[in-house]
């Protein structure tokens, strides 16, 4: 017997499709302490189930992150991940953003990442500071711009200070309630953090790994180059030799060089002393030329 297809059915089947389509969005019109909340439970659980820890990205492992990190190399220090007229290929931006947020990874991952730039801005664990030598902090960070930002405005440094609290007005202007704050085009990502070890197992797992990754990965990396271990004693430990190596050269060159000004001035010495005694030699003979004129004059005038 034929399925029959209902009315109910179809109505149905859209509302389920559009759930799921809204599921797949960033999620957004949360506030601060509601992500923080979802974070806590998030690691509860996760702890009960296996060893982790997710928190918000400070800006700083946000920026690395969309700059590309190590993967990047020369590419680092870009303004953007990607070409910057294929920014529509990436980001959910204007003036093709016109609908608000969109499905996550709906465009192309940049270095395994979706939706760094555009769709809502993301959240960090980092309070707002204009300039670091201020010492003065603002609200709350947010990176990667939103659905609502040109295209052209944003970069892998493109930030923005969001309020964590909203005053509402009354007529007169006076503040009449204090709400948290949430937006429409701000969301979170989270990010996996080591900020301790919960056991002794752990512990020992981590330093077996760490040793792995010094012996290996990190001896690639520039940091790494500097004071890394590598197999040979380190390449600190050879820079410091070959520095040994170099110094010894030039105390060696040093000595050189004194023992032949050395040299030279006793040269230049017995030269001179030679002079002296051929001047005073001269200056002997001299002298007794001239007495013995002296004598020869008295004698012929008397």
């Amino acid at each position: 017997m034929k399925n029959v297809v209902t009315k109910s059915k179809l109505q149905k089947t859209a509302i389920g499709k559009g759930l799921l389509r809204e599921l797949a969005k960033p999620m957004a019109w949360i506030t601060w302490w509601d992500f923080q909340e979802f974070i806590r439970q998030y690691n509860l659980w996760c702890y009960s189930n296996t060893e982790c820890l997710d928190k918000l990205p400070t800006e700083l492992e946000w920026e690395y992150a969309a700059r590309g990190g190590y993967e990047a190399g020369s590419e680092f220090e870009k303004t953007l991940p990607f070409v910057a007229n294929q920014i529509k290929q990436y980001a959910w931006t204007k003036p093709h953003s016109k609908n608000g947020a969109t499905i996550i990874g709906r465009w192309q991952a940049s270095y395994g990442f979706y939706d760094l730039f555009g769709n809502v801005q993301e959240l960090t664990n980092s309070l707002f500071v204009a300039e670091i030598i201020q010492g003065k902090v603002g609200g709350l960070t947010t990176r990667g711009g939103s659905y609502q930002d040109q295209a052209k405005t944003l970069s892998s440094a493109f930030r923005r200070e969001i309020e964590l609290y909203k005053a509402k007005e009354d007529r007169e202007g006076k503040i009449s309630e204090i709400t948290e704050s949430l937006s429409p085009t701000t969301g979170i990502r989270l990010a996996i953090g080591t900020l301790f070890s919960p056991s002794p197992r752990f512990s020992e797992q981590i330093e077996t790994e760490y040793k792995t990754y010094t012996k290996t990965f990190r001896g690639q990396t520039a940091a790494g180059k500097s004071i890394g271990e590598t197999s040979s004693g380190g390449i600190w430990k050879n820079m410091v030799k070959r520095f040994n190596l170099e110094l010894k050269k030039s105390e060696l060159k040093a000595v050189a060089a004194i023992e032949k000004l050395t040299e030279k001035a006793k040269k230049r010495d017995t030269a001179l002393s030679r002079e002296l005694v051929i001047e005073k030699e001269e200056n002997r003979k001299l002298t007794q030329a001239l007495i013995t004129q002296k004598y020869t004059f008295k004698k012929k005038t008397c």
